[in-house]
């Protein structure tokens, strides 16, 4: 017999995964042979910058690409993480990082989270949206 999912239930759901969410992340996160999670940030403006300063927090996570589409805001983020590179469009940053990277945040505007995310995903990336 399946359950029926009602909203009740999708936010009783939801809510608990939120809680759960950061004890994973408080653990130990490593990429592949033990080494630094590698990160790529895809929007560092606003909500972009401050999901940028939490994940630097963590001492197993690496920020090494940065993409935004306003030079301005790349600019910024460059000197707050002067050893990533950086990119205008995130198509050519994860073409080109593919194999450099083990994991996306998409602070992008609400009409780009699915098609930015679901590429990550194909790849084979963590995704935070």
């Amino acid at each position: 017999m399946t359950a029926e999912t009602t909203r009740r239930t999708f936010i009783k759901r939801a809510a608990a995964a939120g809680a759960i969410g950061p004890w994973i992340l408080s653990g130990k996160v490593r990429g592949g042979n033990g080494r630094k999670l590698r990160h790529a940030a895809i929007g560092t403006a606003r909500r972009g910058e401050q999901d940028l300063a939490y994940f630097i927090t963590h001492p197993d996570i690496e920020i090494v690409a940065l993409c935004d589409v306003d030079r301005n805001f790349l600019k910024a983020a460059a000197k707050r993480h002067p050893d990533a590179r950086l990119y205008r469009d995130w198509r050519v940053m994860l073409e080109k990082e593919g194999d450099r990277i083990d994991s996306i945040n998409a602070t992008v505007p609400n009409h780009m989270h699915a098609p930015i995310s679901m590429t990550a995903l194909e790849m084979g990336k963590h995704v935070y949206g």
